[in-house]
């Protein structure tokens, strides 16, 4: 097994974002020639336990919000059910309230 720090060419983090119900993975990579670090790259749980397994630096965060793009999925819906409800399809509106019980 290999040993892997952030002072290695390519600095590498692995991060698992734990929320409420569910984990998301990711692969952030330090850009040097900018000084900064890099936007997250989502990855499989198997690459992320792969990766802590061969020594490579993670990082658990445990986040009590939802991620930001859910949040906008479920703004979405919202307002489909608002204009399902204006226009009294209620079929419409019991697909997009079972859609959002999905996600929520």
């Amino acid at each position: 097994m290999s040993e892997h720090h952030l002072n290695n060419v390519k600095k590498v983090i692995y991060i698992c974002e734990m929320y409420r119900d569910k984990r998301f993975y990711y692969r952030q990579e330090y850009l040097t020639k900018l000084g900064r670090w890099g936007e997250p790259k989502p990855i499989s749980e198997d690459t992320f336990l792969k990766r802590q397994d061969d020594g490579y630096p993670v990082v658990y965060k445990k986040i009590d919000k939802l991620p930001a793009f859910i949040l906008e999925q479920l703004k979405d819906l919202d307002s489909l059910i608002d204009l399902a409800l204006d226009t009294r399809d209620k079929d419409w509106f019991d697909e997009l309230v079972s859609k959002r019980k999905e996600i929520f």
